[in-house]
């Protein structure tokens, strides 16, 4: 059954050639097999948690920033809407509409319509 490894385990594979190189290295003695298994392991482990360091760390590239297009920043504003620009609007309104203007020309009030009879 396979279960998974940490990130930062070296595979069985990995460990077994470590070790065979460092037995190698060392002039092939008898019964070192279990130091050489120890020693590559730990060397591995150690280099994976290098590399995962150096990853962490790594600087980030320069940003360059992105500017909106000419148009879109010539935009002009939307005018707000008040109470007086309103109440001139309604007065200029044709005579058929369900809007009529006030008495004093700053608030605008709507009619309501016809309710039919219940």
């Amino acid at each position: 059954m396979n279960h998974p490894r940490p990130l930062n385990t070296p595979s069985h594979a990995a460990i077994a050639a470590r070790a065979y190189e460092l037995w190698q290295r060392r002039g092939c003695p008898q019964d070192s097999a279990e130091q050489d298994w120890f020693e590559a392991e730990a060397q591995l482990r150690r280099e994976a948690a290098a590399q995962v360091v150096a990853v962490q760390v790594a600087p980030l590239p320069a940003l360059t920033p992105v500017t909106a297009p000419a148009q879109a920043q010539a935009a002009p504003k939307r005018a707000r809407r008040t109470r007086a620009t309103t109440a001139a609007a309604m007065t200029a309104a044709p005579a058929t509409a369900a809007v009529a203007p006030s008495t004093t020309g700053t608030r605008v009030r709507r009619k309501r319509p016809a309710q039919p009879d219940a």
